[in-house]
């Protein structure tokens, strides 16, 4: 995970959330099947939103260097979390 970096900024729902590659994210956690996934630019703009199925979530594209926000909605709660990409 050379050039990765994670920081939650708020959490409601009880799960670990790791980028693994710029085009894979690692969720780890009770009940999190069925939730949706949004990621973000910090200009708001939506780059990835699908529900979680399974424990890996491959995105289409891989993000190049920057923040992006992660974004997880289940049942009303929400997880946000911020990944930095060098």
């Amino acid at each position: 995970m050379s050039g990765v970096t994670t920081e939650i900024n708020s959490s409601r729902i009880d799960l670990n959330i790791s980028l693994i590659n710029r085009g894979l994210l690692s969720i780890n956690g009770d009940d999190y099947e069925g939730s949706k996934i949004e990621i973000y630019d910090l200009s708001g703009k939506i780059l990835y939103a699908d529900i979680i199925s399974q424990s890996f979530v491959k995105f289409k594209r891989d993000l190049l260097p920057g923040i992006y926000i992660v974004k997880i909605i289940n049942n009303g709660q929400v997880r946000v979390q911020k990944i930095k990409i060098n």
